[in-house]
């Protein structure tokens, strides 16, 4: 059982952690998804005018 054997258990520990708080506070993470999906969307559409109103 060497280093590589005990880092991947560590990362797996880690793994289920975020999991688990994910199951109690899914409601904030759903939350900040749609929250960082309209700023996506809103800068694509920013970025879509922006060149529409250059190349009249």
């Amino acid at each position: 059982m060497g280093l590589g054997y005990t880092i991947q258990t560590i990362c797996e520990i880690i793994v289920i952690g975020f999991i688990i708080l994910g199951f109690f506070n899914e409601d904030r993470i759903v939350a900040f998804e749609n929250r960082l999906f309209a700023n996506i969307r809103r800068k694509k559409l920013k970025l879509f005018n922006a060149t529409q109103s250059n190349n009249k």
